[in-house]
Formats: structure tokens, sequence, C-alpha cells
């Protein structure tokens, strides 16, 4: 991990508040008709779950949030979700939750936006739709970039790293080999001039 990934990092800033809603896999028949009818939002089919991690840990946004990265370097990031946003958090196996809590808020912006880069694979070189060690790696980067950005403990910021950039976190990220149309279509990113 290198610091000047962490060093380039100036700010972030989130615009909106962080609610979620479980999901219950065993309910989810319930929660997309329920989420039809209350928001007009079709939510994914039951077999589309694993795409977003684990379905016992996945997580629907009730609310937009934007969260926005300003490098001193580089461009700024603007990332956008919309409601209906689905996501697993910090992905943290189970063997590794009693040092890193998935559910931890200090982790939310930097878990939204790693789970942004895994299912549409945005940070491959040239916009490349098939998986690449370089857009692996800089997603897994600028993940850890932005916890320890937010203050999180560097010995929590390492173990959650080792966990992303894992084995289980390349498979992960190998298995959405094409850009997940429901992930584009609650979330996008804009790039920005550099302020």
């Amino acid at each position: 991990m290198s610091k000047n990934k962490i060093r380039d990092i100036k700010t972030i800033v989130r615009e909106g508040s962080y609610r979620f809603e479980h999901i219950d896999p065993t309910q989810y028949g319930t929660t997309r008709l329920q989420w039809k009818k209350e928001f007009g939002i079709t939510l994914p089919p039951r077999e589309d779950l694993s795409k977003f991690g684990d379905p016992e840990d996945l997580r629907i946004l009730l609310a937009p949030i934007s969260i926005t990265i300003y490098f001193r370097k580089r461009r700024t990031l603007e990332y956008q979700f919309d409601r209906g946003f689905i996501t697993d958090l910090a992905s943290v196996p189970s063997s590794f939750r009693s040092v890193v809590d998935n559910d931890d808020i200090k982790l939310a912006a930097a878990a939204l936006v790693h789970d942004y880069n895994f299912s549409t694979h945005y940070l491959n070189p040239i916009g490349g739709r098939t998986p690449s060690n370089v857009g692996f790696r800089l997603a897994n980067k600028l993940f850890y970039g932005m916890i320890r950005k937010r203050g999180y403990p560097w010995v929590k910021s390492v173990v959650a790293y080792l966990a992303v950039n894992s084995i289980v976190g390349r498979a992960r990220y190998e298995k959405n080999v094409a850009r997940d149309p429901w992930t584009e279509t609650t979330s996008r990113v804009r790039i920005l001039p550099r302020k």
C-alpha cells in the first residue's frame, strides 16, 4: 500500500445520510413487491443477489447519497448513489469481523465507493469491461486511502485492506466480468476538474 495514495486524498465530502435497510433473503420477494409499490423501483431478482456479496450481509440504500473525493494531484471523483443501491458495505469476511466491524459507519463511504468500483470495474485502464489486476489493486488502495483519511485506526485499516485484497476479494472482482446493470442504474461517477 503506497502512502502516496493516502496523502493524495485531500478531503472526502459526503452529502446525504447513511440510511440502509438490511435485506432478509428469506423475505426478499416481499421486499421486492414493497419497493415496487412504495418507490416504483423494481429490485433485481433474488438469484442476482450473490453478485453484490453474501446475501445475508446485503443492504439497500434508502436515500440518495453523494461522496466526493478531492485529490491533491488528480481530478476529483464524485460518486452518486441513488435509493435502491445494493451494498454489502465493507465486505469483511466473518473471520476478520472480530477486528473490523462490517457495519462500522467510518467504513461506509469507502465501502460504497469500493462496491461501485468492484461492480463496474470503473478503475480498469481505459474503462475496460473485463477484470484487470490494475483495477482490482486501485479499488483496494482507494478503499484503504479513504478509511485512513477518515481516521480509521491503522491496524484495523490494514486488516480491512487485507480482507478486500484477499483471494476471496479477487474472486468476487473477477466474478463481475461485465458491468452490473443494477449498479449502473442506481449509481454513477463523475470526474470533476481539480480544485
